[in-house]
């Protein structure tokens, strides 16, 4: 069954998803346009599949604890909007909560050819403990 054109570029953002969540790098890259550009939060810009495949395992990996989750999906034409979150401890001990929203575009190939993340909320979701400095009475 073939599949229709929204159907099919959905499916490339719900196997990027997939890899990114299970950290399997050469699937995420399999999903990548060549000249991929991928624009952050903070302005940062990341172009070229490999540069950003290996962007996304550099960061990702050292995240403890990383759990991925997808709360909506819609596409329309050759745009697919994303909710989602993200949870992880960082080096410090901390667990972070984010709440992004991602637009890809999707190229004639079926593969990514656009990212945007956009942060909508960022949080704490456990700190680290202080030491104890006190006596005890």
């Amino acid at each position: 069954m073939r599949m229709s054109g929204t159907e099919e570029i959905s499916s490339v953002v719900h196997n990027y998803l997939e890899a990114l969540g299970e950290q399997d790098w050469p699937k995420l890259g399999q999903t990548l346009a060549k000249g991929v550009v991928r624009m952050g939060p903070y302005g940062d810009v990341v172009e070229g599949d490999t540069a950003y495949r290996d962007f996304l395992c550099d960061v990702v990996s050292k995240l403890g604890d990383y759990v991925l989750r997808v709360q909506r999906v819609a596409a329309i034409d050759r745009t697919v909007w994303v909710r989602l979150s993200e949870t992880f401890t960082e080096d410090s001990g901390r667990r972070l909560h984010a709440e992004e929203a991602l637009v890809f575009e999707v190229d004639g190939e079926a593969r990514i050819s656009g990212v945007e993340v956009y942060l909508r909320k960022s949080e704490v979701v456990n700190a680290v403990a202080e030491p104890s400095s006190g006596s005890s009475a």
